[in-house]
């Protein structure tokens, strides 16, 4: 199981977002793999903003240490805040040791997901040693 530590989330005003994943919250990571005193360092001088943020067309398919994810890249905003990560996009599945398959895309992409949402929460989450499902915020913002 890959371990992604203490982490800090943007999250979305919208949670009906969350409706559309395999168990976990919809969230853009800001930072990941950090310890807890990181985290909440980091936490502690995030000023919270709220921004409007829009995916892109076409979903993306990754896998890194048999984490296997689908996301979709959000398109460059204006006025980003010095936090914003280069890679910034928000997952909608996750799976550990298999492949998502085309059935599940499928099944993903017939909910026909509003590709618009703002976010206006900042979180400290500990993903720390945990299976997806069992990530949990910490404190927001």
């Amino acid at each position: 199981m890959k371990n992604f530590g203490y982490c800090i989330w943007f999250l979305p005003k919208n949670t009906k977002w969350n409706t559309f994943t395999n168990g976990f919250i919809s969230h853009m990571t800001i930072k990941h793999s950090l310890t807890l005193s990181e985290a909440q360092n980091i936490y502690s001088k995030l000023n919270c903003i709220s921004k409007t943020v829009k995916l892109i067309k076409n979903y993306t398919l990754s896998c890194e240490d048999n984490f296997h994810a689908l996301y979709y890249t959000l398109e460059k905003i204006d006025n980003k805040p010095e936090w914003w990560p280069d890679n910034a996009h928000v997952s909608f599945l996750y799976k550990y040791k298999e492949q998502i398959t085309n059935s599940e895309i499928s099944h993903h992409h017939s909910h026909n997901i509003s590709k618009i949402c703002t976010f206006d929460k900042i979180a400290l989450v500990d993903c720390n040693n945990k299976h997806f499902k069992d990530w949990k915020i910490i404190k927001s913002k």
